[in-house]
């Protein structure tokens, strides 16, 4: 999503591209984001390495989260097909929806595909409390670009008949029963209580962690 925002309306991570020591085979833009340090692509940094190497205190911190249960289904294709078509794992649905393999799953990804690694983190890892957020959910029509340039002091101009890039592998996304959804709200409880307090999505994972604290005190009672 950032790299479309960024190309679309010609916005680079940084002009000074020879600096930075990367450059395209076919003399085209520097793309930044796919510098892996740490272990970790640029532009998938989360607060720690951002802060750490890059220069950015002072200047404006945005960011548009979005719902992480959504946002994962949507980046499960990815899940699916490094896992079904280069691995031995056959089908990961059922895998995925079991709490202790669904955890596995997300770890070892790294191992096949290291640029992986974050793509799957809690957004929360992301933020500042100086970060401006916007909610994917509101939309990126006219709002989103007024917001955005009241931010960083630019009058954005969007084009509104760009066509986003898609994925060819779109429809082989993993499907959201019950069962993966439980582990999803526990796993991104933390994005669902900072971003979407209100959502039944929140409510679920609240009730989830309770009965959990629940069945642990009974245990230990016992």
């Amino acid at each position: 999503m950032e790299n479309n925002l960024l190309q679309f309306n010609d916005m680079w991570w940084d002009d000074d591209r020879e600096a930075l020591g990367k450059a395209s085979d076919r003399g085209e833009y520097l793309d930044v984001m796919y510098k892996a340090v740490e272990g970790i692509e640029v532009g998938h940094f989360h607060k720690e390495l951002y802060e750490k190497y890059l220069d950015c205190k002072g200047i404006p911190h945005f960011s548009i989260v979005r719902n992480p249960v959504t946002r994962f289904i949507s980046a499960s294709l990815y899940l699916r097909r490094f896992y079904e078509s280069t691995s031995d794992t056959g089908p990961i649905q059922e895998l995925m929806e079991d709490e202790i393999t669904f955890n596995t799953l997300l770890e070892n990804i790294v191992g096949m595909v290291p640029e992986a690694r974050n793509w799957y983190r809690p957004q929360v890892d992301f933020m500042t409390d100086q970060t401006h957020i916007w909610k994917f959910e509101d939309g990126l029509g006219d709002r989103f670009v007024s917001w955005l340039s009241g931010i960083i002091g630019v009058d954005l101009k969007f084009d509104e008949n760009i066509q986003y890039a898609t994925d060819p592998d779109e429809h082989i996304k993993l499907e959201l029963t019950e069962k993966l959804l439980h582990n999803l709200v526990r796993f991104y409880k933390q994005d669902l209580d900072a971003f979407y307090p209100n959502h039944e999505y929140t409510k679920l994972a609240a009730s989830l962690q309770e009965g959990a604290e629940a069945q642990t005190q009974t245990a230990s009672a016992a």
